[in-house]
This record gives structure tokens, sequence and C-alpha cells, in this order.
């Protein structure tokens, strides 16, 4: 059977998260909510701070504490945005490897020039810039158009 955390439970805790100081809190915080509904939040899932062309900021929260997995300890500022990625599961809250696929979705890292010596990594490029400027990539695949070959 599976349960999904109420949409009236996401409303309520986006507008007190101002009483939040740290992630750590969150991260306590949605801890006892999976475990209100017999569930478990899946390992290795952060939700980043959101900024101005940037989709995963410095600040991050941590869905499930352990000892694998550590961020920085990070106080909340007025204003701060943030994408707040929630996973749950019924089973153990450890993600399996069904099977092995390809990476489809890419991110440009804005603040680094780059120097291509491909006329297809060039294209590509351009066609992103073009495209998609600040937002993340879907490369479909497989791909033959013209700038294929410049993904990697």
């Amino acid at each position: 059977m599976f349960h999904i955390f109420p949409a009236c439970f996401v409303l309520s805790f986006c507008s007190l998260s101002f009483l939040f100081l740290q992630n750590k809190d969150v991260t306590e915080a949605i801890q006892k909510v999976a475990a209100a509904y017999d569930c478990k939040i899946v390992e290795g899932v952060l939700s980043h701070q959101l900024k101005q062309f940037v989709i995963d900021g410095n600040k991050v929260i941590l869905s499930v504490s352990n000892s694998d997995t550590r961020v920085d300890d990070a106080e909340f500022e007025e204003n701060e945005v943030y994408a707040v990625d929630i996973i749950a599961s019924t089973g153990e809250g450890k993600p399996k490897l069904l099977d092995e696929k390809t990476t489809t979705i890419y991110k440009r890292a804005v603040d680094k020039n780059y120097h291509l010596k491909m006329k297809a990594s060039r294209f590509i490029f351009s066609e992103i810039n073009q495209k998609f400027p600040y937002h993340a990539i879907l490369c479909k695949s497989p791909r033959r158009e013209k700038g294929s070959a410049g993904i990697s």
C-alpha cells in the first residue's frame, strides 16, 4: 500500500519553514513526518538552494541524515528559495539500480568558459546557448542530429 504526503502538509510545511533555523532542523522534520505515515525517506536525495540561473546552490538540505552522507550546516536567511525534493518509500528507503541508463539531462555551468575544438561541439554549444541559456537541457537518446557527437 502506498502512502502519499497530503498536499496540505506540504503547504503547511512551506508556510512554517521560516521556523526552521538550520537545514538539520528540516531534515529532522522530514523524518518525523515520514515516520507518522509509516514511510522511509529515500537516501541520497538533496534539496538545494535556488539562485538566479543556478538550480543547485551552495546551501543543501539533506533528506536523510546518516553516517555516509554529510552536508555543511547552513542557516536559513530571509528571501532564500529552495527546491525541496522528497522521495518516500514504504520499503527500506534505499535506492536500487535496476538497469543502467545514459544521462539525458545536462546542466551548463554558466560561470565557466569553454574552448571547444570540434566543430560538432561548437555547433551544439551554440544551439544550447540559443535554446537553453540558463535551464537544464534534455537530450533524448539516440540522437542523429548534426551536433550529437558534441554531447558527452
